[in-house]
């Protein structure tokens, strides 16, 4: 099926079709406290990246602006206002991002000009359906300088935020968009399908210790577009090895350059059970590392498709010369089958990472004695442990009382481009900066 264009002109999705306009933003409405704070993890690196005092992300149906995330006043809660005519109402009925350096000057009759801010940016948020359903935007209380640098910055957190919208759209609805595997090879071959990078946390203090690579499609036309769009039909055929490829290679590239400040970060990667059965595959990945100069011991690479692993004996022989040149090799999605057990007894591994899917039942008894079964056993064969899919502060206390050291998740940060990296890396470090963690009182249900 061919790839659908889901970012038209502003003047298709910005001013046509206003009826599919509001419904396409009321799927953005309404969302679990879980989307809430990954969105506001992204909006405030804008606003710290760019200096902004303050923030905001805004949806706009037909007849009322819903405010998702606002920082830097005392509104915590997302709130609803009638739509009016506000400088985001401008941003969603053009499509385009507007600029006001100083509203009292250049626009001294505009209703906000009495509000108390006088400086404004304010870009585009799209939905699936390709049309404008938001803006986000920042706000100060004097007039400043914004350069077209600053609003390309403010339009990459955008797609940030959009793929986190999709993200959770998708939970309640499940819908993909279309890849044609020529299509996505070309995309591969061009180098538009890059990484982005979500961070690995200590559980007990917060301090980011390395990243997972996840791999973004940057269309030419169409922005960033979610892997789950593009990874199952890559996944079908022999090019998921190409694209794992493109993605570690650039990947080592970006770690090389953070080392130089962060010597100890590491890097996570995921490897399909694909380049294990193919030729040269220890050559290619020992050659990708040595072209970036990163040592291979701070690399973990994450093997998916176990099941397909374990049945092969050439498998288990690639894994085995990967951590003898001293690659960590990690079975990902840990726990979600009978036979993980069986993989983790006949594969050389270095750790184990937990599924999404046990982190979202932590709390029901079953749950937590699987998770506290899975690191016991871990502790004991000498491996590492994380849990992937952590929202929330309640599920990282959880995890953290039945063994877990290392989270990752939405509760720290979404996947961001690795432009955005150091900033999120600035952030960690700031004055009075306290990370999400988990509350001491809280916890996990005894087995």
């Amino acid at each position: 099926m061919q790839f659908t264009d889901r970012r038209p002109t502003p003047a298709s999705g910005a001013t046509r079709h206003p009826d599919r306009r509001h419904t396409s933003a009321t799927h953005y409405v309404d969302l679990d406290l879980a989307a809430l704070g990954a969105l506001r993890t992204t909006v405030e690196l804008a606003r710290r990246m760019l200096g902004f005092p303050v923030a905001q992300l805004n949806i706009l149906d037909a007849f009322r602006m819903h405010t998702l995330v606002e920082l830097g006043t005392d509104r915590v809660a997302p709130r609803s206002d009638g739509r009016g005519e506000g400088l985001c109402d401008g941003v969603v009925r053009t499509g385009v991002p507007r600029v006001v350096r100083d509203v009292v000057a250049e626009h001294p009759d505009h209703p906000t000009a009495t509000s108390g801010f006088r400086s404004y940016v304010g870009v585009p948020v799209q939905g699936r359906e390709g049309l404008t359903v938001g803006g986000l935007c920042l706000i100060d209380s004097r007039p400043r300088e914004i350069t077209p640098t600053m609003v390309e910055q403010l339009a990459e957190f955008a797609s940030i935020v959009e793929d986190q919208l999709d993200l959770a759209r998708r939970r309640h609805d499940g819908a993909l968009v279309g890849v044609d595997p020529a299509v996505l090879a070309a995309a591969v071959d061009g180098g538009e399908v890059l990484p982005w990078y979500q961070p690995l946390v200590d559980l007990h203090t917060g301090a980011i210790l390395g990243f997972e690579a996840l791999a973004r499609w940057q269309h030419p036309r169409l922005g960033t577009v979610s892997p789950a769009s593009f990874i199952p039909v890559a996944e079908d055929s022999d090019l998921v090895i190409d694209l794992d490829l493109a993605v570690l290679r650039r990947a080592m590239h970006d770690l090389a350059g953070w080392r130089r400040t962060r010597p100890e970060l590491r890097l996570s990667v995921n490897l399909s059970a694909k380049h294990l059965t193919a030729q040269e595959s220890v050559v290619r990945l020992r050659e990708a590392a040595a072209v970036a100069g990163v040592p291979p011991h701070q690399v973990d690479l994450e093997i998916t498709e176990t099941a397909a692993v374990a049945a092969s004996s050439r498998s288990v022989d690639v894994l085995a010369q990967l951590r003898e040149h001293g690659f960590r090799v990690v079975l990902d999605d840990f726990g979600t089958g009978w036979s993980s057990l069986e993989h983790l007894l006949r594969l050389p591994v270095d750790g184990l990472k937990i599924d999404r899917g046990l982190t979202a039942s932590l709390g029901q008894r079953n749950a937590d004695a699987v998770v506290r079964a899975v690191t016991g056993m871990s502790r004991d064969m000498g491996l590492t442990t994380v849990i992937e899919g952590v929202e929330s502060a309640d599920a990282a206390c959880r995890a953290r009382a039945l063994g877990c050291t290392v989270g990752q998740g939405y509760l720290w940060s979404a996947a961001v481009p690795a432009a955005h990296v150091p900033a999120l890396l600035a952030l960690e470090d700031a004055p009075g900066y306290s990370p999400p963690s988990p509350a001491p009182t809280v916890r996990a249900v005894a087995g």
